[in-house]
């Protein structure tokens, strides 16, 4: 199996992250646990990126934690990029880009290689819910299969997503223009359209295999607050 590098962006309190509609009792420790404890297999290495004071943090004794000060969520970005790029991995190796509020299925880790196996570069595993709703009116997509799941080209998706690191090197330029360090949040939507205009894909999971934990927005036909609520061990802050 090809290599999988988790890249894990945590901070200790976002304001935009706050300000979210979650469901009850909501908890990123939750999440945390929910990442590691579902990938199936060994060929998959974590690494936690924590932006601000890792003092009573759950990822206080991961092993491969880097402590940051970045403030938004588009310095935190590019100090995964920078450090991404630092270590040297082999270009064949699967970079999986994770936000801190995702809950995943168990063998995403599996599910998440099939898609590079017929040539598409940007994988998500979030089945966004507003690609079903009147915004996307008219929407075309192709379908593919792979031994787990059916796949929907899909315009954009979140900072959340999967690359080979050969691909992240060939759009380093265009990542980094749509996660502007003086800007709040990366414009993932736009950066996704620009990176379909330059040739590149990008399908998501259907069902998905993941989900971002707003209600409002979460991948169809999956009771997630299921999922979550046996990861929560322990209330994070």
């Amino acid at each position: 199996m090809i290599p999988i590098h988790v890249f894990s962006r945590q901070c200790v309190f976002s304001k935009v992250s706050h300000a979210k509609n979650r469901i009850p009792g909501f908890s990123k420790e939750a999440c945390y646990r929910n990442l590691k404890e579902t990938a199936n297999s060994d060929h998959v290495k974590f690494h936690f990126l924590l932006d601000g004071d890792s003092e009573g943090h759950f990822v206080a004794n991961e092993p491969s934690l880097l402590q940051f000060e970045g403030g938004t969520e588009t310095r935190s970005f590019l100090f995964m990029l920078d450090h991404i790029l630092s270590l040297g991995l082999d270009d064949e190796t699967i970079i999986y880009s994770v936000e801190d509020d995702y809950i995943h299925k168990p063998g995403w880790d599996t599910v998440i290689q099939e898609p590079f196996e017929k040539g598409i570069e940007h994988v998500t595993l979030y089945d966004h819910q507003d690609k079903y709703t009147s915004m996307y009116n008219g929407l075309s997509s192709q379908i593919i299969t792979t031994k787990s799941c059916h796949w929907r080209t899909t315009p954009s998706t979140t900072n959340t997503f999967a690359v080979k690191l050969k691909t992240l090197k060939k759009y380093e330029e265009t990542y980094r223009k749509y996660s502007n360090k003086d800007e709040l949040i990366t414009r993932d939507h736009d950066r996704f359209l620009d990176l379909w205009k330059q040739g590149s894909s990008l399908v998501s999971a259907v069902p998905g295999f993941s989900t971002h934990m707003e209600p409002e927005v979460a991948s169809p036909f999956t009771n997630w607050k299921e999922i979550h609520d046996k990861y929560l061990h322990i209330h994070s802050r």
